[in-house]
């Protein structure tokens, strides 16, 4: 995609209205039948389809640092899909792809549980740090948290958290 776009941008246009017409079947489908709603393999596909199509455009305008992984995530969401459609007919493994979509909504629940803990955690710790004096020595000049710091935090939380002991065991 990147040579496409710095020799000749018709190629990126014409993939960019391809994946919108794509994703356009995609919601004209989904509106047609109600039993679309409930298809998570669709579900994907859109998904797939609407980040490729914001990489496309991101490229497009000349915003060359998040393109490559919008359209990689696309790409992937897509070939999961791809993967999961002849799965999903077979009536010996119907129910797993079934039973994986439902692990993966438990999952993403779980998820955004810990993440509203994590960011409660770190709020407060750099509630309480900001401009305080971390250290007691008088050469030490008095540090302020900053926002940036506050993503500092939330890593070293999410770090401490996944953390699998192999550091603290040598």
């Amino acid at each position: 995609v990147e040579a496409a776009a710095e020799q000749e941008p018709i190629h990126v246009v014409l993939l960019l209205l391809w994946v919108l017409c794509a994703m356009g079947n995609e919601l004209l489908e989904r509106r047609r039948s109600r039993a679309q709603w409930v298809d998570n393999i669709k579900g994907l596909e859109l998904a797939g389809f609407m980040l490729s199509a914001v990489g496309l455009l991101r490229s497009l305008l000349g915003a060359e640092h998040a393109q490559h992984a919008l359209i990689s995530g696309g790409l992937i969401f897509l070939c999961v899909a791809l993967g999961l459609r002849p799965l999903s007919l077979l009536t010996a493994t119907a129910p797993l792809v079934d039973m994986f979509f439902r692990m993966l909504y438990d999952v993403m629940r779980w998820s955004l549980l810990m993440l509203i803990f994590v960011m409660a955690f770190a709020f407060g710790l750099w509630k309480e740090f900001s401009g305080a004096k971390l250290w007691g020595d008088a050469e030490c000049e008095e540090t302020a948290l900053t926002l940036s710091s506050l993503g500092q935090i939330i890593l070293l939380l999410l770090n401490v958290i996944f953390d699998s002991g192999e550091a603290s065991s040598a």
